[in-house]
């Protein structure tokens, strides 16, 4: 009978902790952190408390004038991955209006065109797709930033090639390029190989240059000269049909990094996508 009510503890236990488990599941995948935890760990609970917890990163906000103020709690989410999200919806958006409003229309030989009153879903799609390419780079950057320890520090070769200057985390973030984080400094933190040799690092580059074109933009991807010769960022906007998700290439390259590391993010592991 001792043994039995023994078994029948354990079970309930485990079953408990599979309930735990199963609600720590059905939580946002964009949750920035989320672990069971002891109830004997919380200060208002008695150390003697029995069971688990889930418990998030907490932030809090305050909002109001300086007469009455109220503070908001709520649970951090991962910039990354809220990032990730938003390029990911937009690129699906983007292809969901032009497949149901087929805005191109044929004309002579391969020439195609746009007729008035589809302007309106193109210029929508080609919305989407920009919002697309801009959020899947920033949230590369956001990454790569994020992945730098507090202490870390980086030694640059001075311009004359004499002595070196020390960059700190903050530096790091302010002054040191993408290029250089996901090809010098992440391979370092991460202790992996760079893979600039890789045909990842022309994705990147592509999906890079995209971005730049859109937040830095020129007066020849406006109307460019010499077209169809010389390229503009309307090759990449309008002809994109056959081109990867920008969400997708970012998480692939986010998880290169990834590859060997002991702490790989929950958003990372429940990313839908």
């Amino acid at each position: 009978m001792k043994y039995q009510n023994s078994w029948k503890k354990f079970w309930q236990e485990k079953n408990k902790l599979v309930n735990k488990k199963n609600e720590l599941d059905k939580l946002d995948w964009r949750i920035y952190q989320a672990e069971i935890v002891p109830k004997n760990l919380f200060p208002e609970e008695d150390k003697s408390a029995q069971g688990e917890e889930i418990v998030t990163v907490a932030g809090f906000s305050y909002i109001g004038s300086k007469f009455e103020k109220f503070v908001i709690g709520f649970t951090i989410p991962s910039i990354t991955a809220m990032m990730l999200n938003i390029s990911h919806q937009s690129w699906l958006e983007a292809e969901n209006i032009l497949e149901r409003h087929k805005p191109f229309k044929r004309g002579t030989n391969t020439a195609l065109y746009i007729p008035e009153e589809k302007f309106k879903d193109f210029f929508n799609s080609m919305e989407k797709r920009m919002q697309s390419y801009i959020f899947a780079c920033s949230a590369i950057e956001h990454f790569a930033n994020m992945s730098i320890p507090a202490d870390y520090e980086y030694l640059k070769t001075n311009k004359a090639g004499e002595g070196f200057k020390v960059y700190k985390k903050v530096d790091i973030e302010r002054y040191i390029s993408l290029d250089k984080k996901l090809s010098i400094i992440l391979p370092l933190i991460y202790k992996i190989e760079s893979f600039v040799s890789e045909p990842l690092w022309q994705e990147y580059l592509q999906l890079k240059n995209v971005r730049d074109s859109l937040i830095h933009f020129k007066s020849k991807d406006f109307q460019p000269d010499g077209w169809p010769k010389v390229k503009s960022v309307w090759n990449d906007l309008v002809f994109a049909v056959k081109r990867n998700n920008p969400a997708i290439i970012s998480k692939k390259i986010i998880g290169y990094y990834l590859t060997n590391s002991k702490n790989i993010p929950r958003w990372f592991t429940k990313c839908h996508f």
